[in-house]
């Protein structure tokens, strides 16, 4: 016998309906039927519960932190990088106005008498 002849079987069975109040004696009784676990058992099941949430709050504290300290170092990373190319920019203008201007730098002198010192030479 195939399950499909076994499910038409089943079909044509008369239908039963339950007794009134039946539900609510079954949900009664539902508690005193279930056996209850023992007490170590409970206590176990709460100390491993205890130390799965410690485990994922840990875990899940651990991976913030980190994230945390990757998203300072970047803004790091990225204030130096901006740093670097305020320099190069600065020091390119500082060598076109060398370029354009005279090399003569001024190494003292009395009150009538001045020192300059021609730097193409060196």
């Amino acid at each position: 016998m195939k399950d499909k002849d076994i499910g038409n079987l089943l079909r044509r069975l008369p239908r039963q309906k339950a007794s009134a109040g039946f539900t609510g004696r079954l949900m009664e009784r539902l508690p005193h039927m279930l056996p209850s676990a023992p007490y170590w058992r409970r206590t176990a099941l709460g100390v491993a519960a205890a130390v799965v949430l410690t485990v994922a709050a840990s875990s899940a504290w651990n991976y913030w932190r980190g994230e945390r300290e990757r998203a300072e170092v970047a803004q790091r990373v990225e204030a130096m990088r901006n740093e670097y190319e305020s320099l190069q920019k600065e020091l390119e203008e500082l060598r076109s106005l060398a370029a354009e201007s005279q090399p003569v730098l001024s190494v003292g002198g009395s009150g009538e008498v001045d020192f300059l010192m021609d730097l193409r030479a060196l």
